[in-house]
């Protein structure tokens, strides 16, 4: 005859396990020690991506243009993309910048540039323009999406999540 495991709940067990479920759901409303941590990690994803220039995604930012490498060269410039005065990479990538827009929520953080480049240079644009002679066209950049993130940075942040609610502990790091 086969017996299974026996398994005895006592009332203090109940009392435990009833404690630890309150604690589980305290914390799923109020993950915003969490998301602060993680806030910190996309700073430092951005940082990356911005020294990287879009090669930690796996998508490499487009090059600029030949007029805009010798614009750079010609003014002193660092030649690098995005980086000609080093302000977006800095507004994006440092705690509470006074030139980034974040707000952080218990389920929800929010980041973006003041500056209108960088929202500019994280979607892409196109400008239309009449140049000499009649002649009409547009000027177009292409989107370099700083505020990309790989499949392994949004598993780091959901177990980041995960840890925070089930034992109340914040896991620090990144990237």
């Amino acid at each position: 005859m086969a017996h299974g495991p026996n398994f005895v709940i006592s009332v203090q067990g109940i009392r435990e396990v009833d404690y630890m479920f309150k604690g589980i759901g305290a914390r799923a409303n109020a993950c915003q020690p969490v998301m602060e941590s993680i806030y910190i990690d996309i700073l430092e994803v951005v940082r990356e991506n911005f020294d990287t220039e879009g090669g930690r995604t796996g998508s490499p930012w487009m090059p600029v243009t030949l007029t805009t490498q010798i614009w750079k060269a010609r003014h002193g410039y660092d030649p690098r993309i995005l980086h000609a005065t080093g302000e977006l990479r800095e507004a994006m990538s440092t705690f509470r910048h006074p030139l980034q827009y974040s707000r952080i929520e218990a389920f929800k953080i929010v980041i973006q540039s003041k500056l209108l480049r960088g929202k500019l240079h994280q979607v892409g644009y196109s400008i239309p323009h009449h140049g000499f002679a009649g002649g009409s066209g547009f000027t177009k950049v292409d989107a370099r999406p700083y505020l990309r993130f790989r499949e392994d940075d949004r598993k780091r942040f959901a177990q980041k999540i995960l840890v925070w609610i089930t034992r109340g502990e914040i896991i620090h790091g990144g990237v």
